[in-house]
C-alpha cells in the first residue's frame, strides 16, 4: 500500500504524520541530545563533592567516629569491592 494513498483516504493520518514531522523538527532543533549529553556530564562530576560533603556532616551531626570504614563497608555490602592501590 502507498504511504501517500493512505494519507488521501485518511485525512487524519496525514495530520498525524505532520504533528510527529513537526515535533522531530523541533526536538532536533534544540539540540536535545547535546543538552542531555551535558546534564549527564556535569552531574557525574558534582555527585563525587555532593557525597563527601554529605558523609562529612553525617559525621559531625550523627558522632560516627569512622565514617570512611562505615561506608567502606557499606559498599563491600553493595558488592561494590574496594581496589587495591
Amino acid at each position: 500500500m502507498n504511504l501517500r494513498l493512505g494519507i488521501d483516504r485518511w485525512p487524519v493520518l496525514g495530520v498525524m504524520v505532520e504533528v510527529v514531522n513537526q515535533t522531530y523538527a523541533s526536538w532536533r532543533e534544540d539540540r536535545t541530545l547535546r543538552l542531555g549529553a551535558g546534564l549527564a556530564y556535569y552531574a557525574l562530576f558534582t555527585i563525587v563533592p555532593f557525597f563527601a560533603l554529605t558523609a562529612a556532616l553525617a559525621e559531625q551531626l550523627f558522632g560516627l567516629i569512622d565514617m570512611a570504614s562505615y561506608l567502606t563497608d557499606r559498599l563491600e555490602q553493595m558488592g561494590i569491592v574496594e581496589a587495591d592501590a
